[in-house]
């Protein structure tokens, strides 16, 4: 994606969460935000609260602290804890990203419609590791899982 092409082949040098609570389970952030070498511009990687959908974007830490709580509130910015396993990913570079994008901005039943985002998940792929994050009632992260995958395929598609 043209988009995160300032990102690929960085080095990431910090990776910081948001959760509800410091006292964080490893596998569901709110958000990821990630830190590059030689890059003032952050990415950050979110869960909306539809519930379904996230959001991806890079931009800056004064946007960050203006922006976060996200859509769901009061959160708190936490530095990685011992065993995350995102920590894995501290010093490796972005070798790719794919974007999840859900291929029709609603679901409508016979007497419903629901609005999502525009995204499902995304992909990030570095040398030695792969996250996939996607909102499963909030963020959910896998990582490392070959056999992971996103929900309701048929509604979206990598970008």
């Amino acid at each position: 994606m043209a988009t995160f092409e300032s990102i690929l082949k960085n080095t990431i040098l910090k990776i910081q969460r948001l959760d509800s609570e410091a006292d964080y389970d490893f596998f569901s952030p709110n958000a990821i935000i990630f830190t590059f070498e030689n890059q003032t511009e952050k990415l950050v990687i979110s869960a909306k609260n539809d519930g379904s959908s996230i959001d991806t974007k890079i931009t800056s830490d004064k946007q960050i602290e203006e922006d976060y709580g996200l859509e769901f509130g009061a959160h708190i910015s936490n530095e990685l804890k011992k065993g995350d396993g995102l920590g894995s990913f501290i010093g490796d570079t972005i070798e790719t990203i794919r974007i999840a994008e859900y291929t029709l901005p609603e679901i409508t039943g016979f007497d419903f419609i629901i609005i999502q985002g525009k995204f499902a998940g995304v992909e990030l792929k570095t040398k030695w590791h792969k996250l996939l994050f996607h909102n499963n009632n909030g963020g959910w992260c896998d990582i490392d899982d070959d056999v992971a995958e996103l929900s309701n395929q048929e509604r979206w598609q990598w970008k």
